[in-house]
């Protein structure tokens, strides 16, 4: 898990190019999948939380642990643990370790990016997978005119082909730059 410090400075903002990169194949971050059919998004810190509901399935990455076992202390005590998990699109959520698995859960699915937030570098080295780029250029029309706040239902649509072709492209390797607007690295 990376410090701390970065965990917080990172759950306090959004950075949307960030977890693109941090998702790329390879990377060393712990992986998990939610393990119930929904799951509210509660970020404990500042920074901007998804409307969206975590759904079965969805992929993130364990930024933190908080509770029981979390430190270093000689004596653990029981009770629940949470985790703050940093998901596809940028936000954080903190949830109970429970409601995740280390293991695929079945199909992989992603949090909806926008695509227009995302670096034109990192939407650049996204467009040489076939797949993101057919998704993209049906996303554009599709989007058109729709606020990201509440999209329509066609919007939604290829915002959600869009980005499961972006995590099917970083799972398969597409190399992505490291973003401009990055947090500070903070042991």
């Amino acid at each position: 898990m990376p410090p701390p410090a970065f965990a917080e400075a990172v759950c306090n903002g959004r950075f949307p190019d960030l977890s693109i990169y941090l998702f790329a194949k390879g990377t060393p971050w712990q992986r998990a999948y939610v393990k119930v059919q929904h799951l509210e998004p509660v970020n404990l810190y500042a920074g901007e939380r998804s409307d969206r509901w975590l759904e079965f399935g969805e992929e993130v990455l364990i930024l933190k642990r908080r509770g029981p076992g979390s430190g270093k202390k000689s004596v653990e005590v029981s009770g629940p643990t949470d985790i703050d998990i940093l998901r596809f699109d940028g936000t954080c959520a903190t949830v109970r370790q429970e409601m995740v698995a280390s293991y695929m859960t079945g199909a992989v699915r992603v949090a909806p990016v926008v695509w227009k937030y995302l670096d034109p570098d990192i939407q650049e080295a996204l467009l040489k997978d076939k797949g993101v780029a057919r998704a993209s250029d049906k996303e554009r029309p599709a989007c058109k005119g729709s606020t990201m706040k509440h999209p329509g239902e066609p919007c939604v649509k290829a915002m959600t082909a869009l980005s499961d072709a972006i995590g099917v492209a970083l799972r398969l390797g597409v190399a992505v730059p490291a973003p401009e607007k990055l947090p500070r690295w903070q042991p």
